[in-house]
């Protein structure tokens, strides 16, 4: 694994951080949040009682969601919306033509291969990493159940270069993924391997 060092320096401060390069997204999301809570709104500086934003956190399957204070109860505001969790598409694979996923498959695999099928059966080029992670665990529970968040770190790690795997559609929100021509061809590898497999 490469390395990764880097140096933030603000005035006074100075932020240090050091990790592999697999972790740059885990890393920025955390400095991110770190920085968060050091900038507060206009007008609350040295007022704690005019702050407004609310604390966040990020759940094990990557949703952002507030962090419950039971002291005081929030209503939303009009303006604002809840983020709906993304729902499984349904799917009917054909084991013949396409194989199934193999539990001891990384995350990875497991959903260009369900990007690759859901493509080609229903014609749908671009999901979401909480559509893949929806759709797979639906139909596929039983091999492993992968995680949105997962996906979109190991997406985020394959977008860039010649010989990236997907691309990211970030028109939209959520940001939605499809499959490069290198993509499509793990993908038929994958199936391929599945396969030459003795039965």
């Amino acid at each position: 694994m490469s390395k990764l060092k880097f140096t933030l320096k603000i005035k006074e401060f100075e932020l240090q951080v050091e990790g592999t390069r697999e972790e740059v997204a885990t890393i920025t999301n955390s400095v991110g949040q770190q920085f968060q809570g050091l900038m507060q709104p206009r007008g609350s500086m040295g007022d704690p009682s005019a702050l407004t934003s609310t604390p966040l956190q990020i759940t094990e399957d990557g949703e952002i969601t507030e962090i419950k204070n039971s002291s005081r109860k929030r209503k939303p505001s009009a303006g604002q919306s809840k983020v709906e969790k993304a729902k499984a598409l349904d799917l009917t694979n054909d084991p013949a033509k396409y194989g199934a996923p193999v539990q001891g498959w990384p995350a990875l695999d497991k959903a260009v291969w369900l990007l690759y099928v859901v493509q080609n059966i229903l014609g749908i080029s671009e999901l979401s990493a909480s559509e893949i992670s929806e759709t797979f665990n639906k139909h596929f529970k039983q091999l492993g159940k992968i995680r949105s968040s997962n996906i979109s770190r190991d997406f985020g790690n394959k977008k860039a270069g010649a010989k990236a795997i997907v691309g990211e559609n970030a028109n939209v929100y959520p940001a939605k993924w499809f499959l490069t021509e290198e993509g499509n061809k793990m993908a038929q590898r994958l199936i391929q391997s599945l396969k030459n497999q003795p039965e």
